[in-house]
This record gives C-alpha cells, structure tokens and sequence, in this order.
C-alpha cells in the first residue's frame, strides 16, 4: 500500500491519540466557527477523527467517552433528562478567543463604515457626514474648503474633496529673513502703518458686503411668509381637463412627489437620461427641500434648505420656484400643472424629473 511506503503519512486507523490540550483546542475552534453553543458525543468524535485527533478504533472503543467520563475535560457536562448525553462548551481559553474574535470583527466593520466618506451620484459628487450619515453634495467650487458643515446635524466635518493649490513659489520675504537672520523690524514704520490701513480696510469692506446679503436674505425670508396676505401666491387655477396636483394653499404642507426618469442637462442640452425611481418631498413645515435617489441598492438622502420662494406663469403652466444658493444648489422648482420638477446647479447644470406624480 502507498502510505507503507510513505512513512511520514499515518492513516486514521493507525494514528496517534492527540493530547487533552489538542482534543479542547480542536472542539473550541468548531465551536468559534460554527457558532453553536456545544457539540455531542458523536459530533466531536467526527471531528477529532478528521484531524487525526483519535484513530478509528479509539472511536470504536469511545475513548473519548471515557475521558469525559474520567472528568479530562472539566467544563464538559451530561444532561440531566433522560437518557443522558453528553455536550462539551467551549472552554475559558475557548471563550476569551471569541470574545476578542467579536470585538476585532466589530472594529473592522466600524472602520470600513467609515472609510466610506464620499462617493459620485450622475456626475455629482457626494460627502458622507461621519455623526449621522447624512449625504450632503460638494459643488466643485467648494472644493477648496477645508471643512464641510452637515445640513443636518450642524457638524463641521472633513471635505474629502479638499484641494490645495500647489505653490511652488517660496515665501520671499520668510526665506529671505531666514537666510540673512533678520527679522520684522527691517519692515519701517510707514510700512506698517499702511499694512494696518489696508487691513481695516479690508475688514470694514467684509463687514459690509455681510450686512448687506444679510438684510437681503431676511428680505427674502420675509417675502418667503405664508401669512394669508401672500396666500394668492401659492395658488394656481388649472383648467378642468389637465392633470393637475391640488397644490394649493402650501401653509403647514408636506408633499412628496415620485419620478421615474430623469435627465443631466448642461446648457440646455441632455447630456445623459436616467430610468429610476426618485422621490422629493418639499417640507412647508421645516422649510426644507429633501431628495430621495437610489444608488448601489441603498437610498441616498440630501436635504436642502428653503431660502426664498416665487411663482412663475407661463402660458402653459405655473412654476413654483425654491430658491437654495446652498450645497452647490441655486434653485429648485416644480411645474404641477406639466407635471415635472428639477434641481438647478451654481454651476450651469440641471437635473430635469419627469413622470412625476404626488405620493402623499
């Protein structure tokens, strides 16, 4: 026969009975493995067998009944029902190791959570905030900020598009005075004084241009009032036989609408049709605008704050108009009486829905 050729090969019937330590490490990995709480008898007889562990006439001779028996294996226990079997736990060491095998699984799982911090959605790019996952869209021209701040839980967090102009250009002035030893007190006195001037200047200008966004932005919050002298605004009067969303009266609403295709546009030509489910609800309560896309089998949400708000009348319908100027987002608007909505970007794109009903 081969394995009398081989003498380094041993079959079962014939190999040597491993130690008590080997025996409990051999049934706490099965254990670990398969995730039960204990094996049988019969069970750790195949196992010991496979890994040469106990030979065939040991099994035969239930030698490691015995060994239960003798009490080898300490923390193994009989039932106390009738008829009476045998189950082997795992051991201290036993537990210890899954206890860590547990917590190292956890802490991977939780890293690779967060290495997810960004992603691309048509052509958009995306961020990740790492406090409550909440998808916030990064415009090209905010790639230059170091820090992102989470429209929904207010956390600043790390732009992981941030990019950082190279300069090769060394500082003349801060190279020059390192390599002489000299200091600021080369800068004269006429220097500095115009230096100050030039930064009061400076900041009296930002001062103002501030003040000046901030009183036209609570002008536009104050045109955004849904009192019942504006109530005109909001309304719109269909005709009969077009297939019109009641949308009046948009006070303490909350109106979702579902879209199955929508379209990538740069300057108003189509350059990609996607065929997909995405809902968008406008929030008349909390004053915000939340979109709902799929992308790699999961939902992405990204919410956007309600600035201002217009009508527009065409000939053939009214345009609701939302103004954003945030998240890279300018505009967004919804036509009831089409029907169809779409988001309008800083930077000249749009995204056209269609086949857009109301949900709720």
């Amino acid at each position: 026969m081969l394995w009398l050729i081989n003498s380094n090969f041993q079959p079962k019937q014939y190999c040597k009975m491993g130690t008590i330590e080997e025996i409990i490490k051999a049934i706490d990995d099965e254990l670990i493995k398969s995730e039960k709480e204990y094996l049988t008898l019969v069970n750790a007889n195949k196992i010991l067998l496979n890994q040469n562990l106990i030979s065939i006439p040991e099994k035969l001779e239930k030698t490691l009944k015995k060994i239960l028996e003798d009490k080898k294996i300490p923390h193994a226990y009989q039932t106390e029902s009738t008829p009476k079997h045998w189950r082997i736990p795992l051991s201290e060491k036993g537990q210890t190791i899954k206890t860590k095998s547990k917590n190292t699984s956890t802490l991977t799982n939780k890293n690779k959570a967060q290495n997810k911090k960004s992603y691309s959605y048509n052509n958009l790019k995306v961020a990740i905030c790492p406090n409550c996952s909440n998808a916030t869209h990064v415009p090209y021209g905010q790639f230059r900020y170091e820090y992102i701040n989470c429209i929904n839980c207010k956390l600043n967090f790390p732009n992981p598009y941030y990019q950082i102009k190279p300069d090769n250009t060394p500082n003349t002035i801060l190279h020059h005075n390192k390599k002489h030893n000299q200091t600021d007190s080369s800068i004269t006195k006429t220097q500095r004084n115009w230096i100050i001037s030039i930064a009061v200047l400076i900041v009296l200008f930002i001062i103002v241009s501030y003040s000046n966004n901030y009183w036209k932005d609570r002008n536009n919050s104050d045109n955004y009032s849904f009192d019942d002298s504006n109530k005109e605004l909001y309304q719109n009067t269909p005709s009969e036989t077009s297939n019109t969303i009641d949308l009046n009266n948009f006070t303490g609403q909350k109106i979702t609408f579902k879209s199955t295709e929508n379209d990538n546009e740069s300057n108003g030509e189509i350059i990609q049709t996607n065929h997909e489910i995405t809902y968008h609800t406008f929030d008349f309560i909390n004053l915000n605008v939340t979109q709902k896309s799929p992308l790699n089998g999961q939902w992405v949400t990204i919410t956007y704050p309600m600035k201002g708000f217009y009508k527009e009348k065409g000939i053939a319908a009214t345009t609701y108009v939302i103004t954003v100027n945030q998240l890279g987002v300018k505009e967004i608007w919804f036509s009831p009486d089409v029907p169809n909505l779409g988001y309008d970007y800083e930077d000249g794109t749009r995204i056209s829905c269609y086949n857009v009903t109301k949900v709720k």
